[in-house]
């Protein structure tokens, strides 16, 4: 089973203000073991006494609530701490994969900084085509696939989080993303996105379809 989130890591004053207090025992020193993939990339592997240490849970972290985000910022902060990866300020899209003793693994991708490219691209006089999607897997699963199309145009990928629907921003239109869930959306959906949807990434297409 692979565990889907979206979050927004803060910076270090606002952490402290919400940092978390472990279950039992004081503050400790991070050892839980990392691998830094890339400056964009990181792998954190977390054993059962770690999962209740940052007192989460793998039914936690599928409900994506605030307990959640909250405790996965501190992961981030203390990964930060021990080899340098640093999110602060990123929309980060977070992979997780349960184990059977009760830990999991956690891929922590950097998706992007500012969303300032998704505003220009809302107030461009280009044309942009919008699909509309209710899983972010089926959004993953259409860039994927658009990829492998050598697509090559610009592309945004914006996240509703009140109505759980994401959006693909494509300057070429592609045809059959309904297959993916994807539903065609009118051109004037751009105000919508533009003033109730946050960016997850520019160039959607290629950073996205190495997540599906």
């Amino acid at each position: 089973m692979r565990i889907i989130i979206l979050i927004v890591y803060k910076s270090r004053r606002e952490l402290l203000k919400k940092r978390i207090a472990p279950l039992g025992a004081e503050r400790h020193r991070f050892k839980v073991e990392v691998i830094m993939i890339s400056g964009e990339k990181l792998k954190v592997m977390l054993s059962s006494a770690d999962m209740e240490y940052y007192a989460i849970s793998c039914d936690m972290l599928d409900s994506g609530n605030t307990e959640s985000r909250c405790a996965f910022r501190k992961i981030l902060e203390d990964a930060r701490g021990q080899c340098g990866f640093d999110a602060a300020g990123a929309r980060v899209f977070v992979q997780v994969f349960p184990s059977k003793e009760g830990g999991c693994e956690m891929f922590v991708t950097k998706l992007g900084e500012s969303a300032k490219i998704g505003l220009q691209a809302q107030n461009s006089k280009k044309f942009f085509y919008v699909y509309s999607f209710d899983c972010l897997n089926k959004m993953l699963e259409a860039c994927a696939v658009i990829h492998r199309l050598e697509y090559s145009d610009e592309s945004f990928a914006y996240t509703d989080t009140r109505r759980k629907r994401y959006f693909l921003m494509l300057e070429t239109d592609i045809p059959n993303l309904s297959e993916f869930g994807g539903r065609k959306c009118r051109s004037n959906v751009r105000y919508y996105i533009s003033e109730h949807c946050s960016l997850i990434c520019a160039g959607a297409v290629d950073r996205l379809s190495d997540l599906a």
